[in-house]
């Protein structure tokens, strides 16, 4: 019998650590590598240690702490060593693909790298927040999806589900439509961009002209500090610590449909209810 497959939960620190990557100064992501490469390591050391061996100032060390939203270095310690505790020290093995896979290589990388990213976006989620985006989106007179390239699939996957069910959504992906559709919007209307960076510049322009005119704004992205997050009312996060390969965002997009399928489940079940009462 074959072993069993089982899955490495990514612990919360990491999953912050690597939200914030995009926007981390290259002095910081040294700090940050140095980290994820041997966190059982860090533990051991202090911020002078760190910093030596990252190659950077004390003052760097500190200041990434605090961005991942620690007070300082023995705080972010602390997370290390409770997670450790409770994953039993275990470690997450690599998810790219090799030439040298086999098809139960394959079968495991991907389909394991898919769920992990789930299981880290579930972690990221906020309540609350996907709370107001799915009770926005089903009090929506038009709800408007933009996205570009493997964003824009994410858009049309989540397009056909809401339609079933009744919902008017359009998926916007030609750029130069973009600021044309955002010019319509009204206060009972929904804008929602997808991009993994959050920094797709037609896909922020657009929420943001929505926005102006009153819609609510909704955001799906893998960083939190992007200029998509913070135009959006409502941010919502994935997360994803592999790629398949250099370049390919496949895992990523796991991660995006799962949070459309939330808003998608959300909406229709608030549509049933709204039967059922009737």
């Amino acid at each position: 019998m074959a072993a069993q497959i089982r899955i490495t939960k990514t612990p919360s620190w990491e999953i912050r650590l690597r939200a914030e990557m995009d926007k981390l100064s290259i002095s910081e992501r040294k700090v940050a590598s140095c980290i994820v490469a041997d966190s059982q390591a860090v533990l051991g050391l202090g911020i002078s240690d760190i910093a030596r061996k990252s190659g950077v100032s004390d003052a760097t060390v500190v200041r990434l702490c605090r961005t991942l939203g620690y007070k300082g270095l023995k705080e972010l310690k602390i997370a290390i060593a409770q997670e450790r505790q409770t994953e039993g020290g275990s470690s997450r093995p690599d998810r790219s693909v090799t030439v040298q896979d086999s098809p139960r290589d394959l079968k495991e990388k991907v389909i394991c790298a898919c769920m992990e990213a789930l299981q880290d976006t579930m972690d990221m989620l906020e309540d609350d927040k996907l709370g107001e985006a799915i009770e926005a989106m089903y009090k929506a007179k038009y709800i408007d999806i933009f996205g570009i390239g493997g964003s824009a699939a994410v858009g049309r996957s989540a397009q056909h589900n809401f339609r079933k069910i009744g919902v008017r959504v359009n998926v916007c992906s030609d750029i130069n439509q973009h600021y044309l559709l955002a010019e319509r919007f009204g206060p009972e209307d929904v804008a929602l961009g997808i991009s993994l960076s959050g920094e797709t510049e037609t896909v922020c322009d657009a929420l943001e002209r929505a926005g102006s005119k009153g819609a609510t704004t909704i955001s799906i992205s893998g960083n939190r500090n992007s200029r998509l997050s913070r135009i959006a009312k409502i941010s919502l996060l994935s997360a994803c610590s592999d790629q398949m390969m250099p370049g390919d965002h496949t895992y990523e997009r796991s991660a995006q449909i799962g949070i459309m399928d939330i808003l998608y489940a959300g909406v229709a079940m608030k549509i049933r209810e709204e039967q059922e009462e009737g």
